[in-house]
């Protein structure tokens, strides 16, 4: 087997995407993989070899052991590079000045202002439908050192879904909301909103006491649309709706209902 087959095995096998890649950190002997999900994959392929197999150009080595994605760059500071997940990477490398050019460029179509968004004036469609669904604008904290996301517009089956009143959601803070959900909601939404990839995530929220199954979308560069389903709300109505008396496909999942 090639060098290049075995690495391609090895993101096959651990579901890896380049594009879902933050950083790679040599640690403890082993090379681990920070992915967008909040996963760590550790292997003891060396950190060279694994860049070998990725777009060169988006990877930066900033210091021994130490690659970054370019493209999740949020400020640089000296030496301190933030990631999109507020991490603060220490490097002794800079940015080439086109890398630079990039980064500015994804700062700028972060924050830019959008005052004509016609998506919006449309969903009102959506209002009463019997599944959840949001718009989120992604956006710099007010620090400018991180990425925060709004609700811009939530149906009503949002309210029962994030417990919260529309009023106490549209147009506010998702790390105002939900301070104890940690920056892998809204690194996976800024993955999508910026570099207009598709996601499903399945996550537990600690401020909601629930798991959550969300899908996401680009609606426009920095909006990214929400399909939101409270996931045991969601195993329940399957298990009510299938006959007692004949065998279910859906048995399995009943040991995972409270």
């Amino acid at each position: 087997m090639t060098s290049t087959e075995k690495m391609e095995r090895f993101f096959k096998k651990n579901h890896i995407l380049e594009e879902n890649i933050k950083y790679i950190i040599r640690q403890d002997s082993k090379t681990c993989l920070y992915l967008f999900n909040g996963k760590v994959t550790k292997t003891y392929i060396p950190a060279k070899t694994i860049i070998t197999s990725l777009n060169s150009s988006h990877f930066v080595n900033i210091n021994k052991g130490v690659y970054i994605n370019s493209r999740y760059v949020i400020d640089i500071k000296g030496n301190n590079y933030t990631m999109i997940d507020n991490k603060v990477l220490e490097g002794r490398s800079r940015f080439s000045h086109e890398q630079r050019a990039f980064n500015d460029e994804w700062q700028t179509n972060i924050n830019k202002t959008d005052l004509e968004n016609p998506i919006l004036t449309q969903l009102h469609i959506l209002d009463d439908t019997p599944i959840g669904f949001c718009v989120i604008e992604i956006v710099f904290n007010e620090q400018g050192n991180g990425v925060d996301f709004f609700f811009r517009y939530c149906n009503k089956k949002m309210e029962t879904i994030e417990n919260s009143s529309l009023e106490q959601l549209v147009d506010h803070s998702f790390l105002e909301l939900f301070p104890e959900d940690g920056l892998t909601w809204v690194a996976s939404y800024a993955d999508v909103a910026i570099n207009n990839t598709q996601k499903v995530i399945h996550s537990y929220s600690n401020t909601l006491d629930k798991y959550l199954s969300v899908y996401c979308f680009q609606l426009k560069p920095r909006f990214c649309g929400c399909i939101v389903f409270d996931s045991e709300e969601t195993v329940n109505d399957i298990l009510s709706k299938t006959s007692p008396f004949a065998p279910s496909h859906f048995d399995f999942l009943r040991q995972y209902v409270k």
